[in-house]
């Protein structure tokens, strides 16, 4: 089941990414009828209802392309706030399910936990999940970092006029991402392989 919750949702994500790193260089997503636009959002309504922990990214990323735009001064398009919306419904569909609040609930019960999430468990899921994040993926995220740290400067020695939005993108994709590590404060255990 790992593989169809995770694996096949994350592959559909990824490839249904492809539009936004083209709008994010300024380019057409080519979404040139209302067809393939359709197939799109189906795409990603499907996707949203793959697994909790990665949807969130997608939203956090469509929103904030929407904001950039409307900062802009520029309208957004049509696919980005349809995907987005559809990328959320799929995710408050599975969140929402009567069979995911069966699966937490025997989770929790399992962990001796009560029924209920309070405020003190998500500081503590926080305080574990930040632990494990820096034990396992600490030397990837300083090999991540120099690297953005280069390509933003790199970009922004070149002066060109796009030099700003060639170092934004990264840093903004890198900076969503961290969405789905926030979103393990709401599981009651954090392995390893989550943060993948």
């Amino acid at each position: 089941t790992g593989c169809c919750n995770y694996l096949f949702s994350a592959v559909l994500m990824l490839a249904l990414a492809a539009p936004y790193r083209l709008y994010l260089a300024n380019r057409e997503p080519g979404f040139t009828g209302k067809g393939r636009l359709a197939l799109y959002v189906l795409a990603c309504f499907a996707a949203g209802c793959g697994n909790e922990n990665t949807t969130p990214v997608a939203v956090a990323r469509g929103a904030a392309l929407i904001l950039r735009d409307l900062l802009r001064r520029k309208r957004p398009q049509l696919w980005l706030w349809a995907s987005s919306a559809a990328f959320f419904s799929g995710w408050a569909i599975l969140v929402l399910a009567p069979a995911t609040r069966a699966r937490a609930a025997f989770y929790r019960a399992g962990m001796g936990l009560p029924p209920e999430m309070t405020g003190r468990e998500i500081a503590r899921n926080a305080e574990r999940v930040l632990g494990n994040l820096y034990e396992v993926c600490f030397p990837l995220l300083l090999v991540s970092a120099a690297c953005l740290a280069v390509y933003c400067a790199v970009m922004l020695a070149r002066k060109e006029r796009s030099a700003w939005e060639k170092a934004a993108a990264p840093s903004l994709l890198l900076g969503i991402s961290s969405v789905s590590v926030v979103a393990l404060w709401f599981a009651p255990y954090t392995e390893a392989r989550a943060f993948m």
